[in-house]
């Protein structure tokens, strides 16, 4: 029975991977083909800078760790490149959202000895995955490329389905696909084509929702041409057009589509001098049962110089436009600001930079509905404006394999969005109920030891303070106004991957979250949480490996929603699958 089902799961994940996927995955690099990568600006609403953290263990594939080669970057005097001294840090490099790289030592080729590096070969590369596990839980996945002189192409299948814990009282199912092309078209243009596919059914937990699910599915195309016009000037032109659709418990339909257009232009006027220019604007319809119900418009631009003084001092100063209006609202929201950062190298290893960014956040119909949990749909939300995001630290290296950095950020936003279960059903509404200030402290810590003892820390402390709120409609929800709804004051998220000398690799990920409200109420709290994912792997041989994924190792028998945790990639439930994963 168990080999018939996951016969049927490696088929289901070949047809999988024939369809265009939205799982907006990064993870693509084939034989280290350098796509080109459409800029196009995905409007996230994470309000804080280290607020959203990998909520799933994904597979972890370790065709490409080296673990007798010494793969430490040199530690080298580095020179400021116009464009890219942006401040930020780096982001944990261990679970990542998106499914693996084919072969993510060739992100660490250029680090390695000239003696020991190896030639790239064109040809064709197939790795197939398929695990069982608890709760009849069937996960497969795809991942197929190749790579000619000139032109490459790569494609990915994933498909999950499990009953969930209870019984059928979490059944879920899930398919992803994406499909990416580029081509050298010639010495001065490439052209990329990156189509992507989602689909899900959720049946909610909730009692009262006993016999309702969650529908959900998107479909991304993204057509870009990237020209060398001159020797110091890039053109990239990029089309965009998506539609995704969302029934919800009370069998609702809803429909967005959206097409947009990117032009990017980049002008070297010295080695040390550079000019951007990008603009971004989209239009978008939403339907409810086959109606309309508003035709939303949205545009970005930015005008950026980038100025570097040899290798000491580096800055990036411009202006922003952002622009939305929305039909049925007759809602206007702009914003014109200026925009900056700055880095300074004060020792060897040790870096100042400061970044100060306003802008509007979109409400993206498909980051609110389509990629997260049991959401209840609002179709008046507005742009959040972010009037101040400023933000600064300092960025210390301790030789080769540990690097630290510390920041502190401020940001005030206007007509802030929340999430709210206001009547506890565990369905989640997102409201903007006023004006919020946030002030925070975040550090990451690395460590990497040759690539075979890894680890990642990240903490954040975020306090804040209500400025302005709408005591008319939201006086019943927040009675307690000192409380902003899922906005933990503490987070902590760890990883540790180990590789042994015998083929063995452990990767553990944990985050801890401390107590957040679920509305105003203070009775209505809920505790601190700690979740801990891990992977063993165990390569027999150069093309086959076994595993084990263990999910919500450390979660509580009571069941919350938790925004930052639950998003539609992961199930829930605490699981155990078992695997094997095969390269051709």
């Amino acid at each position: 029975m168990i080999a018939k089902t996951v016969l049927r799961g490696i088929f289901l994940t070949l047809f999988a991977c024939l369809v265009p996927s939205l799982d907006m995955l990064e993870g693509h690099d084939v034989l280290a083909a350098t796509t080109l990568q459409p800029n196009i600006k995905r409007r996230n609403l994470t309000p804080l800078p280290f607020f959203s953290f990998s909520k799933s263990l994904s597979f972890q594939s370790d065709w490409a760790r080296q673990t007798n080669a010494p793969v430490q970057k040199a530690q080298q005097k580095r020179q400021f490149v116009p464009g890219k001294i942006i401040g930020r840090l780096l982001p944990p490099q261990s679970v990542q959202k998106e499914l693996p790289r084919l072969s993510r030592s060739l992100d660490r080729l250029k680090y390695l000895p000239a003696e020991m590096r190896k030639k790239l070969q064109t040809g064709i590369v197939l790795e197939l995955d398929s695990a069982y596990g608890f709760h009849h839980t069937f996960i497969g996945q795809l991942q197929h490329g190749t790579q000619f002189k000139g032109a490459n192409y790569y494609m990915q299948g994933h498909w999950e389905s499990t009953e969930g814990e209870g019984g059928g009282q979490r059944e879920e199912q899930r398919i992803t696909g994406q499909i990416k092309v580029d081509w050298d078209v010639s010495k001065q243009s490439k052209f990329s084509l990156n189509s992507s596919y989602f689909q899900s059914s959720a049946a909610l937990p909730q009692p009262q929702y006993a016999n309702a699910t969650h529908k959900k599915s998107a479909i991304e195309l993204i057509a870009g041409w990237q020209w060398n016009l001159e020797t110091d000037t890039d053109l990239f032109l990029a089309w965009t057009g998506e539609l995704a659709n969302f029934d919800d418990q009370e069998k609702s339909r809803f429909e967005m589509n959206r097409t947009g257009a990117q032009l990017t232009l980049k002008h070297l006027w010295t080695p040390k001098n550079m000019l951007l220019l990008d603009s971004v604007g989209s239009w978008e319809i939403m339907y409810q049962d086959d109606s309309r119900i508003d035709t939303c418009y949205y545009y970005t631009g930015t005008f950026l110089n980038s100025f570097a003084m040899s290798d000491v001092f580096a800055v990036e100063a411009g202006v922003k436009f952002d622009y939305y209006h929305s039909e049925e609202s007759s809602a206007t929201d702009y914003l014109i600001a200026p925009v900056f950062t700055t880095r300074f190298r004060l020792f060897r290893n040790t870096n100042l930079y400061t970044t100060y960014s306003p802008r509007l956040l979109i409400p993206d119909f498909t980051d609110l509905y389509i990629k997260k949990l049991y959401t209840v749909l609002n179709p008046d939300l507005h742009a959040e404006k972010i009037r101040h995001a400023l933000e600064t630290g300092i960025h210390q290296r301790f030789g080769e394999a540990v690097s630290l950095n510390i920041g502190l950020f401020y940001q005030e936003s206007e007509a802030v969005t929340l999430q709210i279960d206001d009547n506890r059903d565990n369905l989640l509404e997102y409201i903007q109920p006023g004006s919020a200030r946030f002030i925070g402290i975040k550090t990451n810590l690395q460590m990497n030891f040759l690539e075979q003892l890894v680890q990642n820390i990240t903490y954040t402390y975020t306090t804040y303070k209500i400025l302005d709120w709408n005591h008319v409609t939201f006086s019943d929800q927040f009675l307690d106004e000192d409380h902003l709804t899922y906005q933990p004051n503490h987070q902590v998220q760890a990883s540790v991957y180990w590789a042994t000398p015998f083929g063995l690799s452990f990767d553990f990920h944990g985050i801890y979250i401390s107590e957040q409200y679920r509305n105003g109420k203070p009775q209505d709290r809920i505790g601190k949480r700690f979740f801990l994912n891990m992977t063993l792997t165990q390569k027999i041989t150069e093309g086959f490996q076994v595993y084990v994924i263990g999910r919500n190792l450390t979660d509580t028998n009571t069941y919350d929603i938790i925004p930052i945790l639950d998003s539609e990639e992961i199930t829930s439930s605490r699981l155990f699958v078992g695997g094997i994963r095969i390269r051709f």
